[in-house]
């Protein structure tokens, strides 16, 4: 049985390398300094404190469950991908521009969805003039497309 005075000197010990390595310590610094100004480690407070079940043993049962240890698993599987494809060129760089343009997407098809527009077959035959609208059938078909061929893989 490992005593209290065992786990004061462990703990210390632990404490004493991550003081000793100054570059560690920046780097902990700095990933704390990032959640507080994102507002991350805000909410990862209000998470704990308001959402985590009070009961060790509640959390004990949901941390080592079948379910959770496999969402877990599949949640690193999704962001390894999401990792590697946002680490190259083009999809990176189409990811970044979506999110930084989110908020004036999200307004236009909300005014759409709110008010829609009624068209004709010669209205929607006319509007395929404006480039932009062009550009964006055409990603989306060649999207679907492609999506389509992917889908098909699937067993």
């Amino acid at each position: 049985m490992v005593t209290d005075e065992e786990k004061q000197n462990e703990i210390e010990r632990m404490l004493g390398e991550i003081v000793e390595d100054d570059e560690s310590m920046a780097s902990i610094l700095r990933i704390i300094s990032g959640l507080k100004d994102s507002g991350s480690l805000l909410l990862l407070e209000s998470l704990i404190s308001k959402k985590m079940p009070g009961s060790t043993v509640q959390v004990e049962k949901l941390v080592n469950s079948n379910e959770m240890n496999l969402g877990i698993l599949k949640l690193i599987d999704v962001l390894t991908a999401f990792m590697a494809a946002i680490s190259q060129g083009p999809t990176s760089g189409m990811i970044t521009s979506i999110l930084y343009n989110s908020d004036d997407l999200a307004e236009t098809m909300v005014s759409g969805a709110k008010k829609p527009d009624n068209y004709s077959l010669l209205r929607l035959m006319g509007m395929f003039k404006d480039p932009e609208l062009a550009a964006g059938l055409t990603a989306v078909l060649n999207a679907l497309k492609e999506l389509g061929r992917i889908l098909k893989t699937v067993g």
